[in-house]
């Protein structure tokens, strides 16, 4: 068994080098430490200064960009101001449309609709009675030709002398933007002008650790700023591209699209396609040459090379020189151009593939996982069995059933995250311990690398888990886990030792994920393809750059006229840079820039003008617009106005078969919970009077949080149920929470804090009778689970190898000596967050009896999945030392 290429990094005795100084260590978890402490050139310019305990602390590079005073550079929109019907547009800003409907309209026909269908449309006898002022496609898109352009497109014909094409082939044509042209355009847009931050910051936690985040806090970024002019600001561009075959069932046309953005605009905005923060600058080649199948290769990538070089050529220009350009509020700046993503790198100062090439977490994570592990998982356990168990797992509102996973032939990255996060409750008893300890180390590997925020501690702690799978990776090979393959020689697990070092440099990795890229293949080159083009001609790519770029000027038409129709000047409608914080931030990106935009500069109006602005739909705000939000809270809370139904005490305990409801409403009633009783299983008796006769129900509820990571991020909603045994559900259907580990009275709850909510409710006043304050708010009787293993002190503490809770539900003996579960009512606010509980299987063969509908209610034991959420993994984060 060779297993030399993949031993133990951190224990083989070689040094790592510092990039910055240049020193040596002899672990990632020396460098981290040496890195946020012991820099001099971060710190020279500091001193004197410290952070506030509990909170961030930024510090702005001394030498970040400067503006020039007195000079202004035009911004993207202004250009309308100048060209040939600016005097025009000084009394019709839509011009040459009528008005702003019928500027929506032309924008609405020209994305929507081929130029077939156009004339059709404008043919019917309702739409020439109410005729708009083009009367055909023609004339319509010549109006939208002569609007003031983006980046103009260009076309670049590229030969290789001495070899022929492949029949019914044409030469390689390069369809291009010019590189540098494209990011003028980008930084000039005002749309993103109160976000976009291209200064190098030094962000600190209280304790003096370094936060890295974004790009612009990592130490590429950092280093970078030094070297350049005083004044001149880093600009780091992106770019993505991937080839892919844009015809359907029949034919093998393909199509190279190549993408840009700016690494400056935070990551939570350009990573939602709705905010268009990204660019087509071109369309590459795709050739196929009358040679071997082995040489085809390596002349398509000569071609690919020589393309890069026309694209960025001026942008290497620039990033020897420099070049001024404007921002997104017309001030002049010097930039200097660096950290390009997934270029041609040649001739490019300040570039390396070892600097700019990032880990990309869909490839490098998910597929990587989907690939080798989840194929290991499924020969130890048998494809079978683990299906049963996958599909056995408990179903909860918005993620997919794990179904016959075994046979599933492509799958979405949501799917393979699923599956990433359950399987190692899965394999739990069918596979021995030290597999279990390995699967468990690598995934805690990769839930950790998709962290928006790092500090030291988070990056010494990823590499301890990458040196944990490494020692224990001999247990899956020893199972059979690599099949034939008696190897562990995968470029992608080698590549898994550069992720803390990428981090260190170029920031977090989720903000260079491919996923918006593989989104944007669709949107910029395969539906153009297929609705914008005649395919049966070769020039096909020239059509659809030509869609783009009308598609991309009533864009900017459009947001153009809305403002001055409404008088509104564009520098006045821009909020000021420094007035913007993190929540605005993520608001803005939840909502849109270009309606946030709007939003800000026409506050007033009542014409539902932001509504012209089409953007992603906005995830609902809780913490606005819920029904129990307490002041200061992390969690929101939503229940619908209309109760599923209403019910007397005894009927609730009736309908959702609880046995004890009463009683432990009385309870509650009077204060008697768990704790203050000692343990003892009830005070009250079941036909006490609690005040109340009626109770409204309902079957689902609505909770929000915010981040642990940052509390500026709000966390999309989730539904949970609380529904009784029905046909449908016999045992009821019923999510699993945690609850506050305080009190109301500020007391300190001793027992469990996991448990599993039967009904939601709120008590009916009698009339003519006020409830106290504790039972004016909604409720929710719960029945809790107990920590099965505890340390020497009491103290809950995890199973070894599994490194996960183990839960047991709680019961008590009733009068005929037959245990049932024990429940308590508990405020709705006590709810932290949704958790994932599995049931422990326990050996090779799952229990037969177990479904998605059975899960929760037939086990005795349960996990407490902290894989499941990555908001609770790092909140109980595992620490193998």
């Amino acid at each position: 068994m060779d297993t030399s290429l993949h031993k133990s990094p951190y224990s083989d005795g070689s040094l790592i080098l510092c990039a910055d100084c240049h020193r040596q260590f002899a672990s990632y978890d020396l460098l981290v430490t040496h890195i946020s402490l012991d820099h001099s050139h971060l710190y020279s310019a500091l001193q004197g200064l410290s952070s506030q305990p509990g909170s961030d602390t930024k510090y702005l590079h001394p030498h970040a960009g400067f503006q020039f005073r007195g000079e202004r550079l035009p911004n993207v929109f202004e250009a309308f101001e100048s060209d040939k019907h600016a005097e025009e547009r000084a009394f019709n800003p839509c011009y040459p449309f009528l008005n702003a409907d019928e500027l929506e309209l032309a924008r609405w026909l020209n994305e929507r609709l081929t130029s077939t269908e156009i004339d059709e449309f404008l043919k019917l006898k309702w739409v020439r009675r109410h005729p708009p002022s083009f009367r055909s496609c023609l004339t319509l898109r010549s109006w939208i030709e002569e609007l003031p352009s983006g980046p103009q497109w260009r076309t670049a014909r590229i030969e290789l002398k001495g070899y022929d094409m492949a029949p019914r082939q044409s030469p390689p044509l390069l369809i291009y933007r010019n590189g540098l042209e494209c990011l003028q355009f980008l930084h000039a847009n005002p749309i993103w002008a109160p976000y976009c931050s291209p200064e190098a910051w030094l962000v600190q936690t209280g304790e003096g650790q370094r936060v890295i985040t974004e790009f612009n806090t990592s130490l590429l970024a950092w280093k970078l700023q030094s070297v350049l002019p005083i004044g001149a600001a880093v600009v780091p561009v992106q770019f993505g591209a991937d080839k892919l075959t844009v015809t359907g069932n029949v034919g093998d046309l393909e199509m190279h699209p190549i993408l840009m953005t700016l690494a400056a605009i935070p990551d939570t905005i350009r990573s939602k396609l709705s905010n268009q923060a990204w660019i087509c600058v071109g369309y590459l080649p795709t050739p196929k040459f009358n040679v071997h199948a082995d040489y085809n290769g390596i002349l398509t990538n000569r071609i690919l090379h020589e393309a890069m070089d026309i694209i960025t050529e001026s942008l290497k220009v620039a990033a020897k020189d420099g070049a001024i350009m404007a921002d997104g509020y017309g001030r002049a700046r010097l930039q200097g151009l660096n950290g390009v993503h997934k270029p041609w790198w040649r001739d490019y100062p300040f570039t390396d593939p070892s600097t700019f090439c990032v880990p990309d977490l869909l490839h490098s994570v998910y597929k990587f996982f989907w690939d080798h592990f989840l194929k290991a998982c499924q020969i130890a356990v048998g494809a079978e069995e683990l299906d049963r168990r996958f599909a056995a797992r408990h179903k909860r509102i918005g993620y997919a059933a794990l179904r016959r996973v075994s046979e599933v032939k492509q799958m979405t990255g949501r799917m393979y995250r699923e599956i990433m996060r359950s399987v190692i409750v899965m394999i739990g008893g069918a596979v021995e311990p030290r597999f279990l300890r390995a699967m468990r180390a690598i995934i805690d590997f990769f839930l950790a690398a998709q962290s928006p925020r790092h500090t030291p501690y988070s990056l010494a702690r990823m590499t301890t888990h990458l040196r944990v799978f490494h020692e224990n990776k001999d247990a899956i090979m020893n199972a059979g886990g690599r099949g034939t393959l008696n190897h562990w020689q995968i470029p992608k697990l080698e590549l898994l030792s550069n992720f803390v070092p990428a981090i260190l440099s170029r920031g977090t990795l989720p903000q260079w994920s491919c996923d918006a890229v593989e989104h944007l293949l669709r949107t910029e080159a395969k539906k153009p393809f297929l609705k914008f083009t005649n395919r049966h001609r070769n020039d096909f790519g020239e059509q659809c750059a030509r869609h783009l770029d009308r598609v991309e000027k009533m864009q900017l038409f459009e947001l153009y006229a809305l403002f001055k129709t409404h008088g509104v000047g564009l520098q006045h409608a821009l909020p000021s840079a420094t007035a913007v914080d993190d929540v605005e931030i993520n608001e803005a990106s939840s909502t849109g820039l270009a309606r946030t935009w709007v939003l800000h500069a026409l506050p007033d109006t009542v014409t539902g003008a932001e509504y012209c602005i089409r953007a992603r739909r906005t995830s609902r705000n809780l913490f606005a617009t819920g029904s129990l939000t307490m002041i200061d809270s992390k969690v929101a809370y939503h229940l619908t106005k209309r109760p599923a139904a209403m019910y007397t005490i005894d009927q609730v305990a009736t309908t959702y078969n609880l046995a004890d409801f009463h009683a432990a409403l009385a309870d509650y009633a009077q204060g008697f919970d768990l704790d203050r009783r000692g343990g003892a299983i009830r005070w009250s008796s079941p036909s006490q009077d609690v005040g109340f006769d009626f109770v409204n129900t309902w079957e689902t509820y609505r909770i929000q949080m915010l981040s642990t990571h940052d509390d500026a991020v709000r966390l999309d909603p989730e539904t949970l149920r609380a529904i009784p045994p029905n046909a449908k559900f016999p045992f009821g259907m019923c999510d699993a929470v945690l609850i506050d580990s305080l009190k109301p009275d500020g007391e300190v709850r001793q027992r469990s804090l996991i448990v599993q909510v039967r009904s939601v409710f709120e008590p009916v006043p009698r009339p003519d009778c006020v409830l106290p304050s504790h039972l004016c708010t909604p409720l929710i009787y719960v029945q809790d689970f107990a920590f099965a293993d505890l340390d020497e002190k009491g103290h809950p503490c995890k199973t070894p190898d599994i490194l996960m809770y183990r839960l047991q539900r709680r019961c008590y003996p009733d009068v005929r000596g037959i245990s049932q579960r024990a429940g308590e009512v508990i405020p709705l606010y006590n709810v932290v967050r949704p958790v994932d509980i599995s049931p422990v299987f326990g050996g090779r063969i799952m229990d037969t009896r177990l479904n998605e509908l059975t899960s929760l209610e037939l086990p005795y034991e349960f996990w407490l999945n902290d894989m499941w959420d990555t908001e609770l993994h790092e909140t109980l984060a595992v620490d193998y030392e």
